[in-house]
This record gives C-alpha cells, sequence and structure tokens, in this order.
C-alpha cells in the first residue's frame, strides 16, 4: 500500500507566482501583437482602396488627426511611394503580420516541449514569411532614394540594416537547428523576433511621444526614436532568452 502524502513527489503542484507573472506577461505581450498584426494585415487592402488604415485611425483616435494624416504624417509624407509600390508592401506587411503573430506561439514553452512537431511547423511558417516580408521589403527600398524614406536618409539606412539583420539572423538560426544545436537556435532567433517587434514597438513609441510632445510632427519624432529604437528591442531579446537560459538550468 502506498504511503505517498501531499508532501510526495506524487503531490499536484500549483503554479508559482513566477509562472503566473510569467504567463500573465506573455498574454498581454502576444494580445498586442496579435493586435498590430491585424493592423499590418489591413494596411494593404487600404491602401489600394484608397481608404484610411485602421492603424492610422487609432493612432489619430488616441493622439490626434493631424498628427496622423497632416503635414510630416506617414500617411501625407508617404502615400505616393507605398502606392507606386503597393504589390512590395502587400508582400512585406501582410507575411510580417504573420511572423508577428506566430512569433509569441513559437517561443511558448508549453508547445516546445510537449508540441514538438507544432513548434517546428510555427519555425518554418515565421522563416518563411520572415524571408518573403524583408526580401519584399528590400524591394521597395531599392526603389526609392534614401532621401525620399520618411525622416530621411537616417532611417532608411536603419530600415535597410533592420531587413538584411532579420533575413541573416533567420538563416543563422535555420543553419542553427539543422546542426541541432538548440542553444544557438534560440539565441538567434530571440534576436530574429526582436528585430521584428521593432516594427510595432515604433508605433508604440509614435504614440507615446505624440502625446507628450503634440508640438512634434510624426517625422520628427520617428528620426529621434530612431536612435534606440534597434538596442531597446534587443534588449528585450536578450533579456528574454536569459531568462529561459537559466529557467532550463533550474529544470536540469
Amino acid at each position: 500500500m502506498s504511503t505517498t502524502t501531499a508532501t510526495g513527489l506524487n503531490a499536484p503542484r500549483g503554479r508559482s507566482v513566477e509562472d503566473r507573472l510569467r504567463i500573465a506577461i506573455w498574454s498581454v505581450f502576444a494580445a498586442l501583437l496579435i493586435f498590430y498584426a491585424v493592423m499590418a494585415f489591413e494596411y494593404f487592402f487600404a491602401l489600394i482602396g484608397g481608404r484610411r488604415e485602421w492603424w492610422n485611425l487609432f493612432q489619430a483616435w488616441i493622439v490626434s488627426d493631424a498628427y496622423s494624416f497632416g503635414d510630416g504624417s506617414v500617411f501625407k509624407e508617404q502615400h505616393a511611394h507605398y502606392s507606386f509600390n503597393a504589390y512590395f508592401l502587400f508582400v512585406h506587411t501582410t507575411l510580417g503580420a504573420v511572423a508577428l503573430a506566430v512569433g509569441p506561439f513559437m517561443f511558448l514553452r508549453y508547445i516546445r516541449r510537449h508540441y514538438l512537431d507544432l513548434h517546428r511547423t510555427l519555425g518554418k511558417v515565421y522563416l518563411f514569411s520572415v524571408w518573403l516580408s524583408m526580401s519584399s521589403g528590400l524591394l521597395h527600398l531599392g526603389t526609392v532614394s534614401l532621401w525620399d524614406v520618411f525622416s530621411g536618409a537616417a532611417f532608411g539606412v536603419g530600415l535597410w540594416a533592420l531587413d538584411l539583420l532579420v533575413i541573416l539572423t533567420a538563416a543563422l538560426a535555420y543553419t542553427a537547428i539543422r546542426r541541432k544545436d538548440v542553444r544557438a537556435h534560440q539565441a538567434w532567433m530571440a534576436f530574429n523576433y526582436a528585430l521584428i517587434v521593432a516594427t510595432p514597438a515604433l508605433r508604440v513609441f509614435w504614440l507615446v511621444f505624440g502625446l507628450a510632445t503634440p508640438e512634434l510632427t510624426q517625422w520628427t519624432i520617428n528620426a529621434g526614436v530612431t536612435t534606440y529604437l534597434l538596442p531597446f528591442c534587443r534588449f528585450f531579446g536578450m533579456a528574454w532568452y536569459s531568462f529561459e537560459y537559466m529557467r532550463d538550468r533550474r529544470a536540469g
């Protein structure tokens, strides 16, 4: 007869405070990214339909109509270039939206541990979406002068660097997992997704600084945010990887 008590190895365990906090943060993060992914997916259809996009309408509701649609806004300054390259942007925005939406589930530890085939499928969808999205973004940038990019040449160089880094880190992540180097794969994927998240993070900065500095245009705010956007996102990518690494070490 078994004498195992409630303190034994077979006793049920409730979730720790750390686990609950992690799940709450992940849920909010995933919800925000999926919300933005829907906005990004809709962008092309609004563009070819000649109507205002959901994101800009949301931004106008939070900040102001002049900020989203007036002088110095992305909508007014870039509309001609975006319309000219509408089909490049269709691939770029829609597949970028897929990558953003898939990412949180691809990184979910429970799926990685208990549903490995699903994790691999999500990874394939993610990498395919990333490579095509960034390649289309580069094709768009190749038709536009650096000085015609929103906020000028500095931001244009940043966009070129971002797209190329996303393609490179995705390739390195794929190469690592083909070699069965799981740690290197996770590190490169964390770096890669941090770069992808720079896009919605930029929109959050537009909202925050648009509210905080109503005297500035979106063009000016975008130029300023560019200086620390990628380091900001990279920091959180490194923090996630370090956290997951320490969890795995504790779990043995």
